[in-house]
């Protein structure tokens, strides 16, 4: 594919997503894409955020310039339209996994969970892609999606990197960006 691609003479993104079976040791193949999706199947709930967090703690070293670290969709908004209720059962019923429970719904995550999970993205440069329905966006995903310093800090970035802090998880970007996140589930107060 690759060798097909630099034939064309247009630039072009190759995006690899194999399922959330990433292997650090294959990653001289999976650099020669411009994406390599590092999760499984993110949707709105715990899991994936931590599926999330996971993933770029494996893989962050691996980030480089134009070479993207994906998280998967990011699913705010409504999710899950227009699918036939057959086809959401017989779904939900193979692979919860991979049918996000296969029901029409509005984010279940909190909105600070949503912005924790916005945020990482931006900090470490992974795509910004929406699994939502946009016409029936509220105002506030909206404005989480099209904040300016949010955009900036996921265009300009090229990697981010995980940083010691006693009872916190953060990480900063190579371009000044950090995010503290408290995934303690415990009420904090972090004091720079």
């Amino acid at each position: 594919m690759v060798k097909a691609m630099e034939k064309t003479n247009y630039p072009m993104v190759l995006s690899l997503s194999p399922g959330g079976r990433s292997m650090p040791e294959n990653m001289p193949t999976y650099q020669k894409a411009t994406t390599l999706r590092i999760t499984a199947d993110i949707w709105d709930n715990d899991k994936s955020i931590d599926r999330a967090f996971a993933g770029l703690k494996k893989f962050f070293p691996y980030a480089q310039k134009d070479f993207f670290l994906d998280l998967d969709m990011l699913c705010l908004g409504h999710l899950r339209l227009n699918v036939p209720q057959e086809v959401s059962d017989a779904l939900a019923s193979r692979n919860m996994e991979l049918a996000g429970e296969g029901k029409e719904r509005m984010c279940r995550m909190t909105r600070p969970q949503q912005r924790s999970f916005m945020t990482i993205r931006a900090l470490c440069a992974s795509p910004l892609i929406i699994g939502s329905d946009l016409p029936t966006l509220d105002p506030w995903t909206i404005d989480l999606l099209t904040n300016r310093d949010m955009i900036a800090c996921n265009q300009l970035a090229r990697k981010c990197e995980p940083v010691n802090v006693e009872g916190f998880t953060v990480w900063k970007n190579d371009v000044g960006y950090a995010g503290v996140f408290n995934r303690s589930g415990e009420k904090k107060i972090f004091v720079p």
